[in-house]
């Protein structure tokens, strides 16, 4: 799990990003979310469970407007890690 915490970590920074400030923060910015999208990801679930649970995060906890087409974005990419990063055989 350690390992999958730490990809979806990679891709809130690099690919997700709501705030805007990958380019200038410390790559830890998202980590407190990661634990739980990483959870979602394990249970395979829906793109758009995922993508609403990210939009939630930026609504409830960032005060920002949801960007569906980005979250979903982002979901996708994180329902394409590899099996061996979700701890799959």
């Amino acid at each position: 799990m350690k390992k999958l915490i730490e990809r979806v970590n990679e891709i809130l920074f690099r690919d997700w990003d709501p705030i805007g400030v990958n380019d200038a923060a410390p790559p830890y910015e998202y980590s407190r979310y990661a634990p739980q999208v990483a959870k979602l990801v394990m249970q395979n679930a829906a793109p758009e469970i995922i993508a609403g649970h990210l939009d939630r995060i930026a609504i409830e906890r960032m005060c920002l407007k949801p960007d569906p087409e980005l979250a979903r974005r982002v979901a996708l990419l994180l329902l394409a890690l590899p099996k061996s990063d979700v701890g799959e055989s």
